[in-house]
Formats: C-alpha cells, structure tokens, sequence
C-alpha cells in the first residue's frame, strides 16, 4: 500500500500546486484546498509571500477535506481565545498565538463575536 501519512510537520504551511490554480493549507497534516480568494482573504488577507508554489515537500502531503466556502477567524467580545469557523456551525480553537503566527492568519481579519453567538457552535478539535 502507497497511502500517504499526515504530515502535521507542515502544519500552516500553505501551497499552491504546479498548475498555479489551486491552494492549499496544511491542517491536521493534511493538504485542504482553500475554495476562492474570498475565504483566502478571511484568513490571510493580502498576503501571498508565503503560499509555496511548486514545492516539493507538497507531493508527500495527503490530501484532506477542503476547507468550507467562508471559513473565518473569530474571538468572542472579552475572551482572549482565537477560534477558525466553519459557516456549517463548528468552531476550532487555535491552540495559542504562537499557533496564528504558525499559519500566518491576519490578526486583523478577527472578527467579533458576542459570546452566545460564539457558545451556539459545535466545538471541533482544535487547530495545532
């Protein structure tokens, strides 16, 4: 069998595949293509410096499921916790800021959660 391993070495590490099209970011160890630039910028911004085009290393990566159409980063009014949203109701954790530097998420794309709405999502494993 040739089935490939994760590799949550490359966690946060973002890729974009020989044919340019199509990028990736590595979670959980897994290859998850990021569905259009709108959710592209709900979580990186403008930034494209570090999306690695070509690169090798992305062939020994499995491929995971995409990324919801939407995904976002949120944090409840008065809580420090950063969390990754899936508009299907579920809620991640970033294990700490070192995690958000990890993968280079925008700060500033945060949004502003009140603590109810951010309580109504199922909790989901969290982000490493």
């Amino acid at each position: 069998m040739n089935e490939k391993l994760p590799r949550p070495e490359f966690n946060g590490k973002r890729f974009r595949g020989a044919d340019k099209l199509a990028v990736y970011l590595v979670d959980r160890g897994e290859l998850r293509h990021i569905p259009s630039q709108t959710t592209f910028d709900l979580l990186f911004g403008a930034d494209w410096a570090n999306v690695r085009v070509g690169d090798p290393d992305m062939n020994s990566i499995p491929f995971g499921r995409p990324l919801a159409e939407g995904t976002y980063l949120a944090r409840a009014e008065g809580r420090e916790d950063i969390y990754l949203i899936s508009p299907f109701g579920v809620k991640r954790r970033l294990q700490d800021k070192t995690t958000l530097e990890k993968y280079n998420f925008d700060q500033s794309k945060i949004k502003r959660l009140s603590v109810q709405e951010l309580d109504s999502f199922l909790e989901g494993p969290p982000v490493e």
